[in-house]
């Protein structure tokens, strides 16, 4: 958003210290605003005005393209070639970690006091990792760990080939494990002849959080599961593993497996996804006939058993 002038609730304002505004965050007592490299904060009062407060500059080859403020007003930002800080409520620098990255990051999101995502160019996602925390449970350090595989876009449906096709913009987690990315993306899918498309993906991120994942069908049958040694059974960008179960036209088991995930050019896991439940599409459950389709990919496919029934 590149304007000294932004509305809320019928109500402008006009920021005097941030003069192009990029990145906006509240906590319900107050605002961030950030641009270029000035930061402000915009303090509620009664009758909804607003009182102005400069915080002190950063970098002045920062560009601050994302903001995220606390519930005790500390903040931090993200911006261009990897740029991440968090300062105190008063604009005291607390950490100044390294992204291990270069691409400009666009925005940021926390779940709670330490857990956090930074996304931006080149399909970029980094969550915290290491966090040292204070008295109260805010960070005061933190690594960070780019994700492979939560915007692995290989086999998107779209043709977007390779993660720098795609450019986060925007984030927010609905709750401790899940959330949603946007951005733009380019692709050899036509639409309207413009190559640039919105890019909108929901994702999964339970990093650390459990031992194993479970996916049913429409029926409510256990058909996939994936267990934390399968998850790390291999470094990154090469295939993860799944164990499957199958059932016969009565719901017995008839086949049991473990599978590696399929190649660039085959449909991968998530292309199990959506199927009409009550006439209704739902993007979050498994279709079947994906779900085969899947299992007979090109991955590796080790059986455990396969049953066999005796009409009598």
């Amino acid at each position: 958003m590149n304007t000294r002038i932004f509305n809320a609730s019928s109500t402008d304002f006009v920021v005097s210290s941030v003069p192009s505004i990029s990145a906006v965050s509240g906590n319900g007592l107050s605002l961030i605003v950030a641009g270029s490299n000035k930061v402000a904060r915009l303090n509620f009062t009664l009758g909804f005005l607003m009182t102005e407060v400069s915080l002190p500059a950063v970098g002045s080859s920062v560009v601050i393209d994302g903001a995220y403020q606390f519930e005790n007003s500390s903040y931090a930002l993200a911006g261009n070639g990897g740029y991440f800080e968090y300062y105190n409520s008063i604009g005291t620098l607390i950490t100044s970690s390294s992204t291990g990255v270069t691409e400009d990051l666009y925005d940021l999101d926390f779940f709670d006091r330490s857990t956090g995502v930074l996304v931006g160019a080149n399909g970029i996602y980094l969550r915290t990792k290491d966090q040292v925390l204070d008295a109260n449970g805010y960070i005061t350090s933190t690594s960070w760990m780019q994700q492979y595989g939560v915007t692995n876009v290989s086999v998107d449906p779209y043709d977007v080939s390779t993660n720098t096709d795609v450019h986060l913009y925007s984030i927010a987690f609905t709750n401790a494990t899940e959330g949603i990315y946007g951005g733009e993306y380019q692709s050899g899918f036509v639409h309207y002849t413009v190559p640039t498309h919105c890019f909108v993906r929901k994702f999964t991120d339970s990093y650390g959080r459990y031992t194993a994942r479970f996916f049913y069908d429409k029926l409510g049958r256990l058909v996939v599961s994936q267990n934390s040694r399968q998850y790390n059974a291999s470094a990154p960008n090469t295939p993860r593993k799944f164990s499957y179960t199958l059932y016969d036209a009565l719901g017995r088991v008839v086949e049991v497996g473990e599978k590696s995930e399929n190649s660039a050019s085959v449909a991968h896991f998530k292309s199990v996804f959506g199927t009409n439940v009550s006439n209704y599409f739902n993007p979050s459950v498994i279709d079947d006939d994906s779900l085969q389709l899947w299992i007979e990919g090109d991955g590796f496919l080790y059986l455990f058993q396969f049953s066999g029934f005796v009409c009598v």
